[in-house]
């Protein structure tokens, strides 16, 4: 089957007979794109071998050919239109991707934009899970990320089955809460494409505020460390976008305007930018970035001229550890890091 994710990008997904991996029972596993399906031949019905890409992402590594039932395999095909809301499917040229363009009106968008708004490492809202969000929906409550602050009202939640005193003043104190998170989350939280956690707290250090990035153009963008021209074009066309722009009026305006977090000076990294890719086994992603910055380097999201290290675990990002060797970046792998930080 197909998932639409919330940049509207279409992914095929394998569903499993559930299966015990690293931990883990499995019952669904990405397929990446097109081609990948494709390379790898999987076909509906195959015996498959699956693993966890990086101890986290379930993923078919490739069919048991000798498994193949001897009738009725036929190669998999992208469907030519979305699956949520029926628009024809887009695949550019030169490009892996085959994505929805009903960037506003597709219903799967929606929802996943809202689940990543208000998820752990963006707006952290407990107590608006994925289950509740689409409760919300279907009640009519939610169309966009500013109605989480706008349109919920407690005594019609009350309503619903499920729902009692203490968990709508939960859920409320959640929502109110996450006015105050950093400006970093907020811009990981509105899901600008090209732009993950690292990217976004960079920024936020960097710019300072939201009216920053408003009028700031792509070439503005493209001079920060580690900003590329296609992550820069993105998020200049993200801000340029005039319903994007007036979502975060009514976030301003019901009181979500956090300023950028201090960024820490002094210390041994000083001056010194990182790029952080794979899995480490002793750091999780955000406890690397800490450590950088509590001894005052800076932790960029793309690798360039400027980088001064890239720190690569297992299974680094091609394009990140491809681009350090072309330029010749120093690459750390994890125990070279923890010699980097005195550990």
């Amino acid at each position: 089957f197909a998932s639409v994710g919330r940049t509207g990008v279409v992914t095929p997904f394998a569903s499993l007979e559930p299966v015990f991996v690293g931990g883990v029972t499995i019952t669904t596993a990405t397929l990446h794109n097109e081609d990948e399906v494709a390379r790898k031949d999987v076909r509906p019905k195959d015996t498959v071998v699956v693993r966890r890409a990086g101890d986290v992402i379930p993923e078919v590594v490739g069919p048991v050919v000798s498994k193949r039932p001897p009738k009725g395999t036929r190669r998999w095909k992208m469907p030519k239109k979305c699956p949520a809301c029926d628009t024809e499917l887009v695949r550019r040229e030169g490009e892996s991707a085959t994505f929805c363009p009903n960037i506003y009106g597709c219903p799967a968008q929606r929802r996943e934009r809202l689940f990543h708004f208000a998820s752990r490492g963006a707006m952290d809202i407990e107590g608006l899970g994925y289950k509740t969000i689409i409760q919300f929906i279907e009640q009519g409550w939610l169309e966009d990320i500013a109605d989480i602050y706008e349109r919920l009202d407690p005594e019609k939640i009350a309503e619903l089955e499920g729902w009692g005193e203490i968990s709508i003043r939960n859920l409320f104190a959640a929502i109110e809460g996450s006015k105050k998170r950093p400006l970093g989350n907020l811009l990981t939280a509105l899901g600008i494409p090209h732009v993950g956690a690292t990217t976004a707290h960079y920024l936020a250090g960097e710019v300072g505020s939201i009216e920053s990035l408003l009028g700031m153009s792509a070439e503005d963008l493209e001079a920060l460390d580690g900003i590329g021209p296609i992550v820069a074009q993105a998020i200049a066309d993200f801000f340029a976008d005039e319903r994007n722009r007036a979502v975060i009026e009514r976030l301003r305006a019901a009181g979500v305007d956090p300023k950028a977090e201090m960024r820490k000076k002094g210390g041994p990294l000083e001056g010194k930018n990182f790029v952080v890719t794979g899995t480490l086994a002793d750091f999780s992603r955000s406890q690397a970035e800490s450590a950088i910055e509590d001894l005052g380097g800076k932790v960029v999201g793309s690798v360039s001229k400027k980088t001064d290290y890239v720190v690569a675990g297992e299974s680094p990002g091609a394009t990140k550890f491809n681009k350090a060797q072309e330029l010749g970046t120093t690459i750390l792998d994890e125990d070279g890091f923890k010699k980097l930080l005195g550990r």
